[in-house]
């Protein structure tokens, strides 16, 4: 392998900042198949993953004031244990009772794969590292290690430093980008110190500290197609907010602020490896979740102009390059104040997995985030395969009791009833 330089997104900064205070800042998909995974073939195929990508065979540390990789052979990257099909089909256990011992074995490399078997499926669990990647990463990895594993020969990834996407994301063509910068960059600017102040206050229900246990729920729905007035992300994110305002709505003045990620890479820009996303916040009162569902659309589409995009990804980058590491967090810590819990998708809405592993057949797949981000103990993690999704829900035991998660599944059904059909 060559030695090179590998690029340092600011995520993987704060998220080495976050890994140095709270847990480990993994997040994690599954994959329950029938048919049994050839172990050998599937460890060769993680070998052939780490080859391919020379980011994953570094460490990111702290050193004479600064942040840089340097180079690191993570052992124990690939489990095999024998278990029953209850166990296999709870992957949410292993990870209350397995994950952290599992990741220290490994020197908290930045993707491990464990596989569970039982004699009529398998269970598959990927451990992705946020200092290393971000979910779009992970799911061009898991599409590399089918491939590895089938005997193809997939896509290569590359890494690029947040300066070189940021050029590269406005055609130079364009004789207005400038202009059109400067004004979508002063316009950000001016929402962004609103957004940050005392003025823009969000009622929390949960406050940052040290605890005992992250607890782990599932919920698999039908998919809901693109209406024709919002997406399907768009009525996945109105519907939990629906159901959470049910649970917590007296809480917090029956509003709740959403963190959305946004994934930063152009159309042919999918193989981009790293770091590369940056957060839409969006704000909903307790209304029909029609209603909701169109403000979550009408918020997050604007971001697909690339220069209100480029404009929020260069802001974010200002606000955090070249912070110490204290302000880093605090800057960070500021932004996700404003929040009452993120979503996240670890997914695909359009495919729907024709290419997997050899012999065996997708049964049903998932994911969940440690919910640990600074100021909110929530994360909900959407996974689409097939005709149907996986809600993954992670949260402090504090925040929930088992009565109020049983009835947030409920209303979360009733919110999906209410959902305009699919056109």
């Amino acid at each position: 392998m060559n030695k090179q330089s590998v690029p340092i997104n600011l995520l993987d900064k704060v998220k080495y900042e976050l890994n140095q205070r709270d847990r480990f800042q993994y997040f994690f998909t599954y994959y329950i198949v029938d048919g049994q995974l050839d172990s050998n073939r599937l460890e060769e195929a993680v070998d052939e993953v780490y080859k391919a990508n020379y980011k994953l065979n570094q460490r990111l540390i702290w050193s004479a004031g600064r942040y840089k990789y340097v180079p690191y052979d993570f052992k124990r990257v690939f489990h095999v244990m024998e278990a029953s099909d209850e166990e296999v089909d709870n992957p949410a256990a292993w990870l209350e009772n397995q994950a952290t011992n599992c990741i220290r074995s490994s020197d908290e490399a930045p993707l491990i794969v464990q596989l569970i078997r039982s004699e009529n499926r398998t269970l598959l669990i990927l451990l992705h590292h946020h200092i290393y990647y971000d979910g779009s990463s992970a799911y061009a990895l898991f599409n590399q290690l089918i491939g590895f594993y089938n005997g193809e020969r997939p896509e290569l990834l590359t890494t690029l430093d947040d300066r070189d996407v940021l050029k590269n994301k406005i055609p130079k063509r364009d004789s207005f980008s400038a202009v059109r910068k400067c004004f979508f960059v002063a316009s950000h600017l001016m929402k962004s110190i609103y957004y940050l102040s005392s003025l823009n206050a969000v009622r929390k229900i949960y406050k940052h500290n040290s605890f005992d246990k992250v607890c782990y729920r599932s919920l698999t729905l039908p998919l809901q197609s693109k209406s024709d007035v919002y997406s399907s992300n768009s009525a996945i994110c109105a519907a939990i907010a629906k159901a959470f305002l049910a649970i917590k709505g007296d809480l917090t003045d029956q509003a709740v602020s959403i963190a959305i990620p946004a994934n930063f890479r152009n159309a042919n820009q999918q193989s981009l490896f790293g770091n590369l996303v940056y957060s839409i916040s969006v704000k909903l009162e307790n209304e029909d979740v029609n209603m909701m569902a169109q403000v979550v659309n009408r918020k997050t589409a604007l971001f697909k102009n690339p220069y209100r995009e480029w404009a929020a990804y260069q802001l974010f980058y200002k606000l955090t390059d070249r912070k110490s590491k204290n302000d880093l967090i605090k800057t960070f810590a500021k932004i996700s104040n404003k929040h009452h819990f993120y979503v996240t998708n670890l997914g695909d809405f359009q495919k729907k997995y024709t290419s997997f592993f050899k012999a065996c057949r997708l049964r049903s797949a998932g994911g969940f985030n440690f919910p640990i981000q600074e100021n909110y103990g929530l994360i909900f993690t959407i996974v689409p395969y097939g005709e149907a999704f996986s809600l993954g829900l992670s949260f402090d035991e504090r925040l929930f009791t088992d009565k109020e998660i049983e009835r947030f599944e409920s209303e979360l059904i009733t919110a999906f009833e209410f959902l305009e059909p699919i056109k």
